[in-house]
C-alpha cells in the first residue's frame, strides 16, 4: 500500500494568489473601455452617503471634499496604475459634495405650524388642473404676520375654479389661504414629503379660503428674465392644456394634456388606477419613449419631405438639418413637459444622439446613459433619491445591455425580408423590451409601490404600436397646428388612439391578479438588488454574470419583510390595526386617503373599514365604546384612547396605548404609548409583534426616531 503526503508550499499558495491577481488585472484590462460607466455610480454613492446622514454634516465638509478629490486625482497621475481608482473616489466625493452644497443652495424658510386665514401675495409660478380643482404655486412677497426671515419663498395652495378664477402664471396675486408645514411621512420608512418640498423651496402648502385677486407690483418689483421666461413657459403649457381640455372633453383630452405638457392631474383616479395595474404608466409620464418618438417622428417627417427634391438631396446633407430640426422639437418638448427628471434624461439621450448624427458619430451607447446620469446628478443631486430616476435609467441600462448583445443580430435578420416577416420582429423586439423595461424596474416599483403588474408584458405589446404609430405623431402635429387654432381637426383622431390604449389599460387591469400587492424589501435588499443589475449591465466579459447572485439575494430579502400591526398617522388623525381577517381597521374612513392608501399598500391588506361604531360589537377582533376602541387579537390587546375617562382602565389592561392628546406620566402599565408627546418627537409609528405564537414582546419604528436634524426637517417644539 502506497501513501502520499501532499502539501502545500508558501511558494505554492504564493502562486495562486499571483494567479488570481493577474486574472483580476486581466479581467479589468479587458473591460477598460468601461470603467468610465462606473463614474455616475460613484457619484451617486456619495450622493446617497449624503442623504443618508442622521445629522447635518459641518458645512465645510463640501469643500473639504472638493479639495481632496483635486488632491487624490492630481497624485495619481504619478502613478497611472491608480488613476482609475482615484478617480473613483473623486467621484465619490463630487457626490455628496454637490449633494451638500445644493441641499444649502436651495435653503428658504419653511411655516413652523400651521397658519389660518392669512393674507398670502405673490406672484403665480404655476397653475395645474386637478379634476375641477387648481393647484396653484406663488413665489411668496408676503404672508400676513410673518416677518421677512420666516417668510417662505413658496407656497403651493389648493383652489376650487370659483376661487381661482383664470389667473395666470407671472401675475401678482393676492388671497385668504390656510398654511401647513409639508406633512411628514404617513409612516416609517414612507415617502417623505418634506425633502422634496425642500428642493422644490416650498415653505408650506395649504388650500385658498377666498379669491384670488389681482394686485399691481410694488414698484422695482419687476420678474427677472429668467422667472419671466419661465412663466411664459408655464403660460403656455396652461393655455395648451386648457385648449385640449376645450376641444377633447373628458378621459382623452385629460391624457392627451399629460401627453403634451405633462399635467395628469385631470386624469381620473381609476385610469390612472388601471393604467398603473396594466403596467401602461409610463405612457403617462413624459419620459425617454415620448421624446424618441417626437424625434422620430420630426427626424423621418423632415427628411422624408426634404427626399422628395432630389436636387436638394444631392447638394446639401438634408440628414442633418433632419436630426437639427429634431433637436429643436425636442428641446420645445422638454419645455412644454415641464423638464421633469426622466424629460431631462431623455433629452440629454437623445440630443446626444441627434447631435452624433450632424457629426457623423455613432450614437446609442452606454457611455451615453453614463454622461446622462451624470449631468442630471450634477444639476439635481437629489433626484438620486426619486423614483423617476431611479426607474428611468434602470430601464435604459437594461435595454442597453441588452441590445448591445441582440441587436446587431435583430438588424441582421431583417436583410431582404418582406413587410410581414418585419412586422414580426418590430413586435418582437417590443416584447423583448417590456420584459427587459418591467423586469429593471420591479424592484423599484415593489419598494417604493409595493405593486407589481403582473401583464405588463400583453398590455404593452398591444398599446406601444398604438401610441407609436398613432399617438405621438398626432400629438406633434396637433402642437404644430395649435398656434394656428388648426387643432381640431386631428384632436378627434388623437381623442380615439387614447380611448383605445385606456380600453387596453381597463381590459387588462380586470384580469384577476393583474397587480399583485408585494411587500417591499429592505432598503439592504434593493440595494443588493440594484448593485447587482448594474455589475450585469455595465460589465461584458463573463465576470458580468456574478451580478445574478446579488440581484437574487436582493430579492429573496423580500421573504424577510413583515407587514405592521399597529399604524398611526403624523398628527395621530388617523390610526390602523391589521385586523384578524387581513383587513385593515382605520379610524376615520374619510380622512387622510392618501395615507390611508399608503397603508393599505405596505401592510399588503385584504381591504379596509372603519373602526366598527359604538355599540357595534366585535368586528375583526376590534370593539369600541363612546371612550375609545380595543383590539385584541388573543395574545396582546391595544387601546386606542379617545377620551381620558377611558385612561384608568387602559392603562392598566393595554399592551399598547395610542392617543391623540398626551397621557400621564403614570400610565406605566402598557409597554408602548404613542401619545401627542411622541408623535411631536417622533412623527409616525408603525408597531410590530411576533407573528409566531404568543411570543412577548413589540418593534416600535418612527418616522424620526433621533434627535439629529437635517435642514429640510422642521418639527414644532413639544408642548
Amino acid at each position: 500500500m502506497t501513501v502520499r503526503t501532499t502539501w502545500s508550499s508558501p511558494d505554492t499558495h504564493l502562486a495562486r494568489r499571483r494567479g488570481r491577481l493577474d486574472w483580476l488585472g486581466d479581467t479589468l484590462t479587458a473591460e477598460r473601455d468601461r470603467w468610465i460607466l462606473w463614474l455616475p455610480v460613484a457619484m451617486g454613492i456619495g450622493i446617497a452617503a449624503y442623504f443618508t446622514l442622521a445629522s447635518e454634516p459641518p458645512a465645510v465638509a463640501g469643500p473639504a471634499f472638493i479639495v481632496g478629490a483635486i488632491t487624490v486625482v492630481a497624485l495619481s497621475f504619478r502613478h497611472f496604475r491608480y488613476l482609475a481608482p482615484a478617480l473613483a473616489v473623486a467621484a465619490i466625493m463630487l457626490g455628496f459634495a454637490v449633494a451638500q452644497w445644493r441641499t444649502h443652495d436651495v435653503a428658504a424658510p419653511v411655516i413652523a405650524k400651521e397658519l389660518r386665514h392669512r393674507i398670502v401675495t405673490g406672484d403665480i409660478v404655476s397653475v395645474e388642473p386637478r379634476r375641477g380643482r387648481f393647484r396653484i404655486t406663488l413665489d411668496v412677497a408676503t404672508i400676513a404676520g410673518l416677518g421677512k426671515a420666516e417668510t417662505p419663498e413658496r407656497v403651493r395652495l389648493t383652489a376650487s375654479a370659483g376661487q381661482y378664477g383664470g389667473v395666470r402664471p407671472g401675475q401678482r396675486v393676492g388671497v385668504r389661504a390656510t398654511l401647513r408645514p409639508p406633512p411628514a411621512p404617513a409612516l416609517p420608512g414612507g415617502f417623505d414629503f418634506r425633502r422634496i418640498a425642500w428642493f422644490q423651496q416650498l415653505g408650506g402648502i395649504g388650500f385658498a379660503t377666498g379669491d384670488f385677486l389681482l394686485e399691481a407690483a410694488e414698484p422695482g418689483t419687476d420678474r427677472r428674465p429668467l422667472a419671466a421666461f419661465s412663466d411664459l413657459i408655464q403660460s403656455t403649457r396652461l393655455t395648451v392644456a386648457e385648449r385640449v381640455g376645450a376641444r377633447l372633453p373628458g378621459v382623452p383630452g385629460a391624457v392627451a394634456a399629460a401627453l403634451m405638457v405633462g399635467e395628469r392631474g385631470a386624469i381620473p383616479s381609476e385610469v390612472r388606477k388601471a393604467m398603473q395595474q396594466s403596467g401602461l404608466a409610463h405612457l403617462l409620464a413624459i419620459s425617454g419613449l415620448h421624446v424618441g418618438l417626437v424625434a422620430g417622428f420630426v427626424f423621418f417627417a423632415i427628411r422624408g419631405g426634404l427626399a422628395a427634391w432630389p436636387a436638394l438631396v444631392l447638394r446639401y446633407p438634408v440628414k442633418k438639418w433632419a436630426a437639427a430640426a429634431a433637436l429643436s422639437a425636442i428641446a420645445v418638448y422638454l419645455a412644454l413637459a415641464g423638464a421633469t427628471v426622466p424629460t431631462q434624461r431623455a433629452f440629454i439621450m437623445t440630443g446626444l444622439i441627434l447631435v452624433a448624427v450632424i457629426l457623423d458619430r455613432r450614437g446609442i451607447s452606454m457611455r451615453l446613459v453614463a454622461w446622462a446620469a451624470a449631468v442630471v446628478l450634477l444639476i439635481r443631486p437629489e433626484a438620486f433619491l426619486s423614483v423617476s430616476f431611479q426607474m428611468s435609467f434602470a430601464a435604459v441600462i437594461a435595454l442597453i445591455a441588452v441590445y448591445e448583445v441582440v441587436g446587431d443580430k435583430f438588424r441582421r435578420s431583417l436583410g431582404d425580408r418582406g413587410f410581414a416577416y418585419r412586422v414580426a420582429v418590430y413586435l418582437a423586439s417590443i416584447l423583448l423590451t417590456t420584459v427587459v423595461a418591467s423586469l429593471a424596474t420591479a424592484p423599484f416599483a415593489v419598494f417604493h409601490f409595493n405593486q407589481f403588474a403582473s401583464y405588463s408584458v400583453v398590455a404593452n405589446l398591444l398599446a406601444i404600436p398604438i401610441a407609436a404609430f398613432w399617438v405621438m405623431p398626432l400629438i406633434v402635429v396637433s402642437l404644430v397646428l395649435m398656434p394656428f387654432g388648426l387643432e381640431g381637426a386631428v384632436l378627434p383622431m388623437l381623442g380615439a388612439g387614447i380611448e383605445l390604449i385606456v380600453g387596453i389599460a381597463t381590459w387588462v387591469s380586470s384580469w384577476p391578479g393583474s397587480s399583485l400587492n408585494v411587500a417591499a424589501p429592505p432598503v439592504i435588499g434593493l440595494t443588493l438588488a440594484v448593485v447587482g443589475g448594474l455589475w450585469l449591465c455595465l460589465w461584458q466579459t463573463r465576470w458580468r454574470v456574478a451580478g445574478v447572485l446579488p440581484i437574487s439575494i436582493g430579492l429573496l430579502s423580500i421573504t424577510t419583510t413583515q407587514a405592521p400591526n399597529v399604524l398611526v398617522s403624523p398628527d395621530g388623525k388617523l390610526t390602523g390595526v391589521l385586523g384578524h381577517n387581513g383587513v385593515l381597521l382605520v379610524s376615520n374612513g374619510r380622512a387622510q386617503k392618501f395615507v390611508r392608501e399608503q397603508w393599505l399598500r405596505r401592510t399588503g391588506a385584504n381591504g379596509w373599514r372603519a373602526y366598527p361604531e359604538p355599540g357595534e360589537g366585535m368586528v375583526a377582533g376590534m370593539r369600541c365604546d363612546l371612550v375609545g376602541c380595543v383590539f385584541n387579537d388573543g395574545d396582546r390587546t391595544v387601546a386606542f384612547v379617545q377620551d381620558g375617562r377611558a385612561l384608568p382602565e387602559d392603562c392598566r389592561t393595554a399592551d399598547i396605548l395610542i392617543a391623540r392628546f398626551t397621557v400621564p406620566r403614570d400610565c406605566t402599565g402598557p409597554s408602548v404609548v404613542v401619545d401627542r408627546r411622541a408623535l411631536v418627537q417622533s412623527g409616525s409609528h408603525a408597531i410590530f409583534w411576533p407573528a409566531e405564537g404568543n411570543r412577548p414582546g413589540f418593534v416600535v419604528r418612527k418616522s424620526e426616531p433621533g434627535t439629529d436634524r437635517r435642514l429640510w426637517l422642521r418639527r414644532p417644539p413639544v408642548q
